[in-house]
């Protein structure tokens, strides 16, 4: 059986940073190896609200609209003719306690609940965005401000790099999971 996951990512802010490949060894799934960006293995934390969520196309009542702070790094796999650009999902924090445990019960997910919150501020020229979440009783934060994208961008540009990524994978004990058909 197919579940079909469909939702909005609204108000994305990224952070990235190089780190040394051996770093994100033990997270890689079977089969994929970090995909590095002018020989550099990247890390993102990104932050981002989720809307309208259906599984199976069907809205869940009480399941309502909410922040989403990831922390992800840059993959490929070989499909046997070419290679295929995703990202691994280390870890993701959303508020919503029972969503978390369902989405790792049945979609081998990451999620941790803890409590979140976001800040956008938009002008003509630029986005501020700021993602926080509470960790054993500390806050924590991120925040960004950049200007607005420009569309269509540079399939070779930077950009593309980081969010160009049709395919997302999870390492579960030892099985490896396309996030697109999840079995």
């Amino acid at each position: 059986m197919k579940l079909h996951i469909s939702s909005e990512f609204r108000k994305v802010a990224l952070i990235k940073y190089a780190i040394p490949a051996e770093v994100v060894e033990k997270y890689l799934p079977k089969h994929t190896k970090p995909d590095l960006y002018n020989g550099l293995c990247m890390i993102s934390l990104v932050g981002f609200q989720v809307k309208k969520l259906k599984v199976a196309d069907v809205k869940l009542p009480f399941l309502k609209d909410f922040e989403e702070i990831d922390l992800q790094i840059y993959v490929r796999r070989f499909d046997g003719a070419k290679w295929q650009k995703g990202v691994v999902v280390i870890h993701r924090i959303l508020e919503q306690p029972g969503s978390a445990i369902l989405a790792n019960t049945i979609f081998k997910t990451n999620y941790i609940a803890l409590p979140t919150s976001s800040a956008v501020e938009e002008t003509q020229d630029d986005i501020k965005a700021n993602y926080s979440w509470q960790y054993k009783g500390i806050q924590q934060n991120f925040w960004v401000k950049s200007n607005r994208l420009p569309a269509p961008y540079d399939k070779d540009s930077k950009v593309a790099f980081f969010l160009d990524r049709s395919f997302g994978y999870i390492k579960a004990r030892e099985k490896t999971y396309d996030m697109r058909s999840i079995t």
